[in-house]
C-alpha cells in the first residue's frame, strides 16, 4: 500500500510533532493540522473523508494527490445535503 501524499501539505509525523510541541498549533485536533480530527474540526464529515479515500483507491505506486480532489469530493457530498439561500448584504433603495 502506498502512502497518501497531498500537494503542499506536511504529513510527516516528526514535523507535525514539532508543530505541536513548539505551540505553533493548539494540538492534534487544530483545524490547521492535516489529521483526521483536524479535518473534522474544519468541517469535513466522515462521509467526505471516506469517499475521498475510496475514490483514490489502493495502489502500490507513489502518488501525489492534489488538494483540489479533496475539495471536489467535499463539494459533491455537501452539494446534495446543503440548503442554499441568497441574500443582499448591501441592498440599494429603489
Amino acid at each position: 500500500m502506498s502512502r497518501l501524499n497531498i500537494e503542499y501539505t506536511v504529513l510527516s509525523k516528526s514535523w507535525l510533532i514539532k508543530l505541536v510541541d513548539n505551540n505553533h498549533v493548539r494540538g492534534w485536533d487544530d483545524p490547521r493540522m492535516p489529521t483526521i480530527s483536524g479535518l473534522r474540526r474544519r468541517g469535513y464529515t466522515k462521509d467526505i473523508l471516506n469517499n475521498f479515500c475510496n475514490d483514490l483507491g489502493a495502489t502500490r505506486a507513489e502518488n501525489l494527490i492534489e488538494i483540489e480532489k479533496l475539495y471536489h469530493t467535499a463539494r459533491l457530498n455537501l452539494g446534495a445535503t446543503s440548503r442554499r439561500a441568497m441574500a443582499a448584504l448591501d441592498p440599494i433603495k429603489v
